[in-house]
């Protein structure tokens, strides 16, 4: 994966703090395997490079303090002004940072109880819209008092989902971590006091809307596939065929993925044959579906009294995807 250079510091927006060498600490919500001391409540960290992503920030990251078994990570970090594609107003136009009088107003919103009630609202909102006609964030932007926040929030929200859906999606496939993807090292948070210092009043409420969560993933070197591709005598076929196997795995595990070269890391092995075993690991689940969801969302297009006549929902359910 080749790193990138970050494009969202312009004049009058949030400044972005997560540089080459800059050092925010890690906060541990939950750990997984044994790879931190069971004791340890946060780590420190050395950002060495960041990578392209369409939905989160990604960085490779050296592990400051950490006398364990790893030594470097990937950070996946799903924080609301920087998150890819959610910010596009529409296809064409690239993300932006949201401004300083944007951030400024969002907080106010946050301390002032509005985000909470709001919250909930968009939760009912993305829950019951159809997939053909999902809102974006976008959408909730007006020219009205509060329209700024209401666009911040529902950004807020869809970050926050994918952060979910990521984080449900390697607990789901942990069995096959560390071969097909990379292992789960721990779910991360980074507080206000780091994120925006000064915009937090202390609360709950401000920490849940106003800080910043995260993976902290295994660190696999390698190029993404689409650049793997233009490499002479790799057997491509061969490598594409154990990517696609392992996206078939995936999906009769429960989590339907639909996947693209950048999604798609072949690691480097000095020892593997040109080609010939070389490993594809497939990352990015952020927008993956679940099997059981959609399961439950064509039960709910039926009427009660035909639920007792459906048989085999989930031989059905294949078939349809």
């Amino acid at each position: 994966m080749s790193p990138s250079t970050n494009t969202y510091d312009e004049p009058g927006l949030a400044p972005f703090p997560y540089r080459r060498l800059a050092a925010p600490k890690l906060y541990f919500i939950e750990k997984f395997g044994d790879y931190f001391a069971t004791q340890r409540r946060s780590v420190k960290i050395d950002v060495l490079s960041t990578f392209p992503a369409a939905t989160s920030q990604v960085m490779h990251v050296r592990l400051k303090d950490n006398p364990g078994s790893i030594q470097e990570a990937v950070l996946k970090l799903y924080d609301r002004r920087w998150a890819g594609s959610i910010r596009q107003e529409t296809q064409d136009k690239k993300a932006t940072a949201p401004s300083l009088a944007a951030e400024n107003a969002y907080a106010s919103f946050v301390r002032s109880g509005k985000m909470h009630v709001f919250s909930l609202a968009l939760r009912q909102i993305y829950e019951t819209a159809p997939d053909k006609h999902k809102p974006r964030a976008i959408d909730f932007y007006s020219d009205q008092s509060d329209g700024v926040e209401r666009y911040e929030a529902a950004v807020w929200y869809e970050n926050d989902q994918r952060f979910k859906t990521e984080l449900q999606t390697y607990k789901q496939l942990e069995s096959i971590q560390g071969n097909q993807i990379p292992r789960l090292y721990a779910h991360v948070r980074i507080p206000v006091s780091f994120v925006g210092p000064g915009s937090s009043d202390g609360t709950a409420e401000s920490e849940q809307f106003l800080c910043v969560h995260g993976l902290l993933l295994e660190y696999i070197p390698g190029p993404q596939f689409k650049d793997w591709v233009n490499r002479p005598n790799i057997g491509l076929t061969a490598l594409a065929q154990r990517a696609v196997n392992s996206i078939f795995l995936i999906n009769d595990l429960g989590v339907l993925v639909q996947k693209c070269c950048d999604d798609v890391i072949v690691a480097d092995d000095n020892n593997a044959s040109v080609g010939g075993s070389k490993k594809p690991f497939i990352v990015g689940f952020a927008e993956a579906r679940f099997k059981k969801d959609l399961i439950m969302n064509e039960i709910k297009q039926f009427k009660p009294s035909d639920l007792l006549a459906i048989k085999n929902l989930k031989e059905r359910m294949d078939i349809a995807y």
